[in-house]
Order: structure tokens, then C-alpha cells, then sequence
């Protein structure tokens, strides 16, 4: 079978999913191995406009590669319209409270670490993986989490930039997490910054990063006009790359 870069070779399950988190039921997406045994788990913190049609292409490309992908709504239903500029979506997810985006993936990562699932070897340590302002999110959470093994951010902002809000300082961040750490960012997106890229790998020694040098924010969403198909194949193996080394292989 001939495998394109950025594709993967396993079947997959994919579609919608409910997790139950306390009293509620959070919404969200999984691709995962149409395969028995208990696969490597990553969950996803997306960026500013939430679970979307390129979200979901990210999870099952991650599946693809033998690893299981959950994706929960940070909006819980409420997100923005995907023709919304930028600075509108960034402006929506940053004035989400921390305190229930926490709640929320400490709920699904019970969901995940329950023993009692059959595909996930999560009880033994899952992945957490951000997009864009989520990469912020998931930085924070990767020191607070129980279970947490491995951390990649993509595109996750380092400065300000007109319109664009920072949902959180991602070089203190960084500097709680102890876990093997990936960073992946574009030159061209507006809100990287050499100095504070350089700030980011004193901050966090145990990381290994790329830069994609002509890549813009959000290179990694074939909605919009910046996706770069290279870039964003590239990326989904060095992410799938990432996980397989330093989460609990499959059982």
C-alpha cells in the first residue's frame, strides 16, 4: 500500500462523542484504531473556533497513525461561526473561564483514565496536544492533570498582535511542565517573537521544537486561506512521531 506523507496507515472509528463529566455531558469528537487493543491516547485542546471540520481531519490523521484522538468542545456548543475574523474567535475563547476549561479536560481525562474503557491505555498516561490559543490551555493544564505523559503545542502564540488577545502567558507556562514536551510554530504568523521563542526554550529545557519558516498562524486549518499542505503533513507525523515515543505503546 503506498502511505503519503502526513497520512498514516491504520483503519480507523471515528464520529461524535459524549463524556460524561460529573452531572454534565460534554460533547466532543474521537477518531481512535478500528483495531483490538487498548491504543495510546492524545487529547486535544483546539484552537480559537473550537471542534471543526479541520479538528475532526486532525484527530483521524492522528488515528491513522495508531494512536487514539479525542477532541472535547471547549465551547460546549456555543462556538463561533467559522466566517468570523480571527481576532472575534480568539476574543470568544479567551473570555472562556479557565477555571471551567480546566474542570472540563480534568473531566475528560477521568473519562479517559477509566479502566473499564476498552480501546484506551490512558490509566497508564495520555498525551495532551493544543492548537493555536488551546496550545496555552494545554500548557497550563500539562502541570495540573493527573496522568499526564507528553505535551505538543502548534502555533501557540508567544506575543501579542493587533486584535489578537494572549489567552495566557505560554512561557510560564511551559515552565511548570516536567513532561517530554513538543513545540511546533510558524515564522510567519504574527504573534511569534524571537526573543520570547528564545525565553520559551530556557523555560523549558526537556523540549524539543521546529520551526516552519514560512508557515503563517493557523497553517495547520485547510479552512483558511494561511493552511500550508506541507507544513500540516509534516506536522502530523512529527506529531504522531512525538506521542509513540513517549506514551505507553499499545496493549
Amino acid at each position: 500500500m503506498s502511505v503519503l506523507k502526513g497520512e498514516g496507515d491504520t483503519l480507523i472509528l471515528y464520529g461524535t462523542i459524549d463524556v460524561p463529566v460529573g452531572a454534565r455531558t460534554l460533547s466532543g469528537y474521537l477518531a481512535r484504531p478500528d483495531l483490538a487493543g487498548e491504543w495510546p491516547t492524545v487529547m486535544i485542546v483546539p484552537s480559537a473556533w473550537g471542534v471543526t471540520s479541520s479538528v475532526k481531519d486532525i484527530c483521524r490523521r492522528i488515528a491513522r497513525h495508531g494512536l487514539a484522538a479525542i477532541a472535547p468542545d471547549p465551547y460546549r456548543g456555543d462556538a463561533p461561526d467559522r466566517t468570523v475574523p480571527v481576532e472575534v474567535a480568539s476574543k470568544g475563547f479567551v473570555a472562556i473561564p479557565s477555571a471551567r476549561l480546566m474542570a472540563d479536560l480534568e473531566g475528560v481525562a477521568e473519562f479517559l483514565a477509566n479502566p473499564a474503557g476498552f480501546w484506551s491505555n490512558a490509566e497508564d498516561g495520555f498525551g495532551l496536544l493544543g492548537f493555536g490559543d488551546g496550545g496555552v490551555v494545554a500548557a497550563d493544564a500539562a502541570s495540573h492533570l493527573t496522568g499526564i505523559r507528553s505535551l505538543a503545542v502548534v502555533g501557540a502564540p508567544l506575543a501579542a498582535a493587533d486584535g489578537l488577545p494572549l489567552p495566557g502567558d505560554l512561557v510560564v507556562a511551559m515552565g511548570g511542565v516536567e513532561v517530554p514536551t513538543l513545540g511546533v510554530f510558524g515564522k510567519a504568523d504574527p504573534r511569534f517573537d524571537a526573543d520570547r521563542f528564545s525565553a520559551l526554550r530556557e523555560a523549558a529545557p526537556q523540549a524539543e521544537f521546529a520551526l516552519y519558516e514560512n508557515a503563517p498562524d493557523n497553517f495547520w486549518d485547510d479552512w483558511l486561506d494561511g493552511y500550508d499542505d506541507a507544513a500540516f503533513r509534516d506536522l502530523i507525523d512529527r506529531v504522531g512521531g512525538f506521542f509513540h515515543r513517549t506514551l505507553p505503546p499499545r496493549r
